[in-house]
Order: C-alpha cells, then structure tokens, then sequence
C-alpha cells in the first residue's frame, strides 16, 4: 500500500500507515521504491496503540517474569512479526535496559505469533513477544493472561 500512495499522481490519494514501521523502513531496505521522509506528510494521529510484554499461560508475570528472563540465558526465545518491526524493536530496547538475553524468532504475521504462544511451547523453550495490546487482549484471561505495559 505504501508503494501506491507514494506514487500517486492525484493529490488525494491517502493512506493509513504505521509509524513505527514506516520510519525503519528505509533503514531495513536502502532500496525501498520510496522515501518515507520525502514521499509522504502526515496529516492526522489516528491512533495509539500501547505495548505489552506478553507470554504463554505458564509464565511468570511482571517484575517476576524479568528477573526468570535474566536466569534464562539463551533458553529464552521471543518472536516478532518481522526483523527490525516494532515488536522487535521494543524487545531490543527492553532486553538492552534489563539485561537479559532473549533470540529472536521471527513469525509470519502476528496471527502466527499468537497463535504459538496459544500453543504452550514446551517447558524448556520459552517464549513471549512484545507486540499491541489490542492484539494480546481478546486471548485474556484463559488463554495468555500475562499481558503487562511496557
């Protein structure tokens, strides 16, 4: 979708996109068919969308979950929906201020992330993801309760 409005002609052509994904996109693709900075101007906020550190049934929560994090070492296994995406990037950012080590285990969109923390992973591989809260929501109470604010 980015391509088509970025090359439209019509001066009214719109679209919704997301920041966080827009802004790395160039760092991720020198190649990209555009530039964000100079092929778009926002024109509206229309939405916030806030984090959540979220884990299978079984994991610990909260302050408890960082401090099992830490003890994990390279056990602990984290997906994303993509390489350098907003969930991706946010586990960085958390891994590098609470000093733990976590992998990276890109998925193919977010349904497949879900979908495997849904699925209980076995007791000694242990995931989670930081991902949008609307996304982790419908799955609470039963199935992935251990949704907290980052």
């Amino acid at each position: 979708m980015a391509v088509a409005v970025a090359r439209a002609s019509d001066d009214h052509t719109l679209g919704a996109l997301v920041n966080g994904n827009l802004t790395s996109a160039r760092l991720l693709n020198p190649r990209l068919p555009f530039d964000p900075a100079r092929d778009f101007s926002p024109l509206s906020l229309l939405a916030t969308a806030p984090l959540v550190l979220v884990g299978t049934a079984s994991e610990l929560a909260g302050a408890d979950f960082l401090r099992a994090a830490r003890k994990c070492g390279a056990a602990c296994n984290y997906g994303s929906v993509g390489v350098g995406l907003v969930g991706h990037q946010g586990m960085e950012l958390l891994k590098a201020r609470v000093g733990f080590v976590a992998t990276h285990v890109p998925y193919n969109g977010n349904p497949a992330v879900m979908t495997m923390l849904l699925r209980e992973p076995d007791a000694r591989q242990r995931l989670f993801n930081v991902g949008w809260q609307v996304q982790a929501t419908p799955h609470r109470p039963t199935a992935v309760p251990h949704a907290f604010s980052l």
